[in-house]
């Protein structure tokens, strides 16, 4: 049955045959190493080992209950094996879209699955084998684990189409072929380099040995290389996978040397800055993940164009992200995506609880202890203490009113103020918490941190103490996790069709009735306004629009749609169409207002509310 079904030609052992059916090489060794009865040399898991237990255990089972060898032989000897034949090269006969076709009714295939096979398939067994062990292979061996793999292909993914990819694994499958086409042209041994390039970039973020994937392409020290790549894992640590897209960009450009490693240690400071002091803000994270994962493309944009932020970016254009260009752009973002400011942190900080922010406060307190000691402990022999118990003695309790004990143990215990750090089993004993001296004396002797000198000098610790505690942790970390420079802090500004949009991004526009409407690009605004006058002065719009050029009829607008470098806005029976710049759009609006001629809705009576950027 071996011979018949699963493999052509070759020699007496399946590796020196060229199987019919292609499993991935984790799962084709473990086939290999079960068909003669040696699985136990298996290291790891593999479906193929687990499935065949299972199969072990029914047989086993059937043989019990009555079934004989023979019967159970004869059984698997009706299930049939189909291969199908496709005649010609036409799009009909697409080996892909015919695998589709058939697969959709039939046993769901997981998205890993469906992108190998689109990858593989379509070319002939040489180019097969070649793309298989040339970059397929190596991709798994970066990534272990199928699971990761497929981790790995939703990040790749948000790296082109930013953070609006749901974890769905048609979606993802689909987007990934519209990638191939749109990116690739559909070549897909260049998709393949590319992922493979970006696979070890994803391992150094996740995997806590992947070192050897950090290159050092500048020559420097290897500490620097060392200190780089634990910045780098400290993103993982933290749980802010949301970054991974805009990390592994960063990471290409190091390696591309495009970035220097003095440079990406300082965006990785500031993009660790911004989440960070989110997280104490309490501000939500799938704001920071749509902010980090749009970050490439918005600079791909404002790098291949100033002057207008709508126009899709060239394939590969030549730019180079940069530490004020990070800055700027974190420093542009506002409502739910802003960068809180040193005031608004300050007003957060003293009344942040630990619960379930346990890994973030601890690394926030390690990154104190290290501004001090010169000694830089290891934050994964440390551990968090609380400094008043959560449950108190009556020594602590003694001369607290029972306000003052409600503040504590339901707010102030679980604050910044009431945290410290200390050495993994250095705590004994329980008697070190009975009273506050027992306590202070504990940390101010027992342990090397500088953090803890703080305690030396007291004998209680009571509410005061906590929040005058909780002040100077503040403005340490402040220090350490400072705040966006006040240069690369934008001010929001309004202006109307009469004013230049020369540097204006816009995210506000005000009709003529009041309404607001939201809006991110130049062509956003062109057409809320054209649909504004339509609605309004539909008769008085269209007599306007015979004295001008930029409006195109039917039998005009089809030419005018692939023009990249224009504004194209179709609305049925004519569009819109002028040369993308925001002054350019902003004049012919303006010209379209002014034919209205009504007092009612003037130039002035439009505005267009953003933030200046790109000067």
């Amino acid at each position: 049955m071996a011979q018949n079904l699963l493999r052509w030609g070759g020699g007496e052992y399946f590796e020196e045959a060229r199987l019919r059916l292609k499993p991935i090489e984790k799962d084709r060794r473990a086939f290999l190493l079960t068909i003669y009865e040696r699985q136990n040399e298996f290291n790891g898991i593999s479906n193929v080992i687990e499935n065949y237990k299972i199969f072990v255990r029914k047989i086993k089972q059937a043989l019990r209950d009555g079934l004989t060898i023979e019967q159970i032989y004869n059984a698997f000897m009706r299930l049939n094996i189909v291969t199908i034949e496709l005649e010609g090269s036409d799009k009909e006969n697409d080996p892909q879209v015919v695998f589709e076709s058939i697969n959709a009714t039939g046993l769901h295939l997981n998205g890993v699955d469906l992108i190998r096979n689109f990858l593989m398939m379509g070319e002939g067994y040489e180019k097969q084998k070649y793309l298989f062990e040339t970059y397929w292979e190596k991709i798994e061996s970066n990534l272990k684990e199928e699971k990761y793999v497929a981790s790995f292909i939703l990040q790749y993914l948000r790296i082109y189409f930013g953070a609006n990819i749901k974890k769905d694994e048609i979606e993802i499958y689909e987007t990934f072929k519209r990638l191939s086409k749109i990116e690739f042209d559909n070549d897909r041994e260049s998709m393949m380099q590319d992922m493979l390039k970006f696979s070890q970039n994803y391992a150094v973020l996740i995997f806590s040995e992947s070192r050897h994937f950090l290159a050092n392409p500048y020559n420097v020290p290897s500490h620097k290389i060392d200190m780089l790549y634990h910045k780098l894992r400290v993103f993982q640590k933290l749980g802010f996978s949301l970054s991974y897209p805009f990390l592994m960009i960063l990471l290409d450009d190091f390696h591309a040397q495009k970035l220097n490693i003095d440079d990406f240690e300082k965006i990785l400071n500031v993009i660790l800055s911004y989440l960070v002091r989110r997280n104490i803000c309490s501000l939500q994270a799938p704001a920071s993940q749509k902010v980090l994962c749009e970050a490439n493309n918005y600079l791909k944009t404002m790098s291949a164009n100033t002057h207008n932020d709508f126009q899709a970016p060239p394939q590969n254009p030549p730019y180079h992200i940069s530490l004020e260009s990070v800055a700027k752009y974190l420093g542009f973002m506002s409502g739910a995506e802003r960068a809180p400011t040193d005031t608004e942190v300050e007003s957060k900080f003293g009344e942040l609880k630990a619960n379930g922010l346990k890994e973030i406060l601890l690394f926030i307190l390690w990154q104190i202890e290290c501004a001090s000691n010169e000694t830089t402990p290891s934050m994964d022999n440390l551990d968090i203490e609380y400094v008043f118990p959560q449950i108190p003695t009556q020594n602590w309790l003694e001369n607290l009113s029972d306000e003052t004990k409600s503040q504590i143990l339901q707010v102030y215990v679980h604050t910044f103020g009431n945290l410290t750090l200390i050495e993994k089993g250095k705590k004994t004993h329980k008697k070190i918490d009975d009273s506050p001296a027992s306590k202070m004396q504990f940390l101010s002797e027992s342990s090397s941190l500088v953090l803890n000198a703080y305690f030396s000098a007291l004998d209680c610790f009571d509410l005061e103490a906590i929040k005058l505690r909780s002040e100077n942790l503040c403005k340490k970390f402040l220090e350490i996790f400072s705040d966006i420079p006040h240069r690369f802090r934008t001010k929001q500004e309004t202006h109307t069709l009469k004013s230049s949009w020369t540097y204006l991004r816009p995210t506000e526009l005000v009709l003529p009735s009041g309404e607001v409407k939201k809006v991110k690009t130049y062509k956003n605004v062109a057409r809320e306004i054209i649909s504004y006058l339509l609605t309004h002065y539909k008769d008085e719009v269209y007599c306007a629009m015979e004295n001008v050029d930029f409006i195109k009829d039917n039998d005009e607008k089809k030419s005018c749609a692939k023009e990249s470098s224009f504004v194209f806005e179709d609305f049925s029976d004519f569009a819109f169409y002028c040369k993308a710049e925001a002054d350019t759009i902003r004049k012919h609006l303006k010209t379209l207002v002014e034919g209205v001629n009504n007092e009612d809705c003037k130039a002035e009576h439009f505005e267009i509310r953003g933030y200046m950027s790109g000067q």
